[in-house]
């Protein structure tokens, strides 16, 4: 079924990544789930994710080591935070995507696209929501913001 999009308003695709405007990383707290990604949708602008699109989540810990135990989950929220759902949630090791080298070393790299999550159910956000993806430590580790990859493919709304 296609979608029919209203005269003034553009489709593209859309990808979320630590390097998107208007994400916001944090770091984890150990044996607490943390908000540590946070992406504001920009007024004029809103975001859908089809069932079936792809997820990547890959992390360090402080001492540079590979993040193997711990839940990771995507949560929605309105602009003013009050109210959150949570849409999906996995285990690190299984939204992974095949990633190697790591944020040191350069840029990560997602082996295989084939290997990343899939998205259950869609969700979609309007201007100004919120889109937040938690970490729920298992291990007593914390979460380096700075060696935070992520990839979530989905398609934009623009308002011209």
């Amino acid at each position: 079924m296609a979608v029919r999009v209203p005269k003034g308003i553009i489709k593209l695709p859309w990808s979320l990544t630590e390097y998107s405007t208007g994400v916001s990383l944090s770091d984890g707290v150990a044996n607490t789930e943390t908000e540590v990604v946070e992406f504001q949708v920009p007024r004029n602008m809103s975001v859908a994710v089809k069932a079936g699109a792809r997820f990547a989540f890959y992390a360090r810990d402080t001492a540079d080591a590979e993040l193997f135990d711990g839940i990771v989950r995507i949560v929605l929220a309105d602009a003013n935070k009050t109210s959150k759902f949570k849409v999906y949630e996995a285990p690190i090791g299984a939204v992974g995507g095949g990633a190697s080298g790591g944020k040191a070393a350069g840029m990560v790299e997602w082996a295989d696209r084939e290997k990343m999550a899939r998205v259950p159910a869609g969700f979609s956000r309007g201007s100004d929501e919120f889109l937040l993806i938690t970490y729920e430590d298992k291990e007593g580790k914390v979460l380096d913001d700075t060696e935070i990859a992520l990839l979530l493919e989905g398609v934009q709304f623009v308002k011209i």
